[in-house]
C-alpha cells in the first residue's frame, strides 16, 4: 500500500474554465495525470508516465485543453537530444506535439491564450515530429519590428494576431489579476480551504500504476506517434 509520504500532488489551474490538472507522483517517478473539474469536484483519472520531467516547468492552457511538459529520456544519445518538450491533451501524456532538444533549457514555453503557445525559439519547427496540436498555434518571440510591435510571429514569419488585452499584457508586462485557488495538498490528499477548516476533497494515495492508452493515440498525425508506455521511445 502506498502511503502519503510516498505521494506528492502538484496542481495546475486553467484560468478561463473550471478545469485543473493534478500530477500525482509516487512512488518514485511514477506520475499520473488527473483531470479535475473544480466546479463539480469530479475527476477523470488519466495516464501514467514513467519518465523524468520537470514539475516546475509544466503549463496548462487557459481553456484546460492542452498541457505542456519537459522531460528527459536517458536511453537516447546526447547528440540526438535526450530532452523533450511535449504538448498533450489532459488527462494524457501522449504527445500531440513533440520537440527534442539537447539540454533542458532549450525547451519549454507558456500559453499566451487558449489558441497560442510561445515556445523557446531554440526549438526548431522541423523537430515537431507530430505536427501542431489541434486548435493550437506555435509562436516565436523575436525582435519587434515594422508591422510586428510585439515581436511575436508564427514560424512562417507572419505576425501573430492578438487581442488588445493580450497585446497590452505582452508589451507592458501587465498580468491579468489571478485569484489564489482555495486548495492545498498534504501528501496525496487534496483539500479545500475555508475560514474554519480544511475539507477533504479526495484522497489520491491509494493508486498503483496501470497501462492506459490515450484515446487519440491511434489517430495521431504520423504512424510513429509517441506513446509514453512504448519501451523503445520516451
Amino acid at each position: 500500500m502506498i502511503t502519503s509520504h510516498q505521494t506528492h500532488l502538484t496542481l495546475y489551474f486553467a484560468h478561463d474554465t473550471d478545469r485543473a490538472v493534478i500530477l500525482r507522483r509516487g512512488p518514485r517517478k511514477d506520475t499520473r495525470m488527473i483531470l479535475w473539474n473544480t466546479g463539480t469536484d469530479t475527476f477523470e483519472d488519466g495516464q501514467w508516465l514513467r519518465q523524468d520531467f520537470d514539475l516546475g516547468r509544466c503549463a496548462l492552457s487557459p481553456d484546460g485543453l492542452h498541457f505542456l511538459f519537459i522531460g528527459r529520456d536517458w536511453r537516447r544519445s546526447v547528440q540526438d537530444g535526450q530532452h523533450f518538450t511535449a504538448i498533450s491533451r489532459p488527462p494524457y501524456f501522449t504527445a500531440l506535439s513533440l520537440y527534442w532538444h539537447r539540454n533542458p533549457w532549450m525547451g519549454g514555453g507558456r500559453f499566451l491564450d487558449a489558441g497560442h503557445v510561445l515556445l523557446n525559439p531554440a526549438l526548431d519547427p522541423v523537430q515537431d515530429s507530430l505536427g501542431a496540436a489541434t486548435g493550437l498555434r506555435r509562436v516565436i518571440q523575436g525582435d519587434p519590428g515594422k508591422g510586428c510591435t510585439s515581436g511575436l510571429r508564427y514560424p512562417n514569419g507572419e505576425p501573430m494576431e492578438m487581442s488588445l488585452d493580450l497585446r497590452a499584457q505582452i508589451l507592458n508586462g501587465v498580468q491579468p489579476p489571478q485569484q489564489i485557488p482555495p486548495y492545498i495538498t498534504k501528501g496525496g490528499k487534496l483539500f479545500r480551504v475555508t475560514e474554519l477548516e480544511h475539507i477533504l476533497i479526495r484522497d489520491l494515495t491509494d493508486m498503483t500504476f496501470e497501462p492506459i492508452r490515450a484515446p487519440y493515440a491511434d489517430h495521431a498525425p504520423t504512424p510513429d506517434a509517441w506513446h509514453p508506455l512504448d519501451p523503445k521511445t520516451p
